[in-house]
């Protein structure tokens, strides 16, 4: 898991078994997006701000997954 300063995500399975990225709204822990990611993950991933653009790389079983968020 990573925090921002709003929300937290963490990587997980859907209930059909896909792996995604869960967006949480860190003050109600409502779940307010899924992304797909391409595999199981590792414990590792970070985020950083670039530009007014976040960026998030998680660390997968066989490599690493980078998502920019709008």
């Amino acid at each position: 898991m990573v925090a921002s300063p709003t929300l937290l995500f963490a990587t997980g399975q859907t209930a059909d078994g896909t792996w995604s990225l869960f967006a949480i709204d860190k003050k109600t822990g409502e779940r307010v997006g899924t992304v797909d990611i391409p595999g199981s993950s590792r414990y590792g991933m970070s985020s950083w701000m670039h530009e007014g653009k976040q960026y998030i790389i998680i660390q997968l079983n066989d490599g690493l997954a980078a998502m920019a968020l709008p």
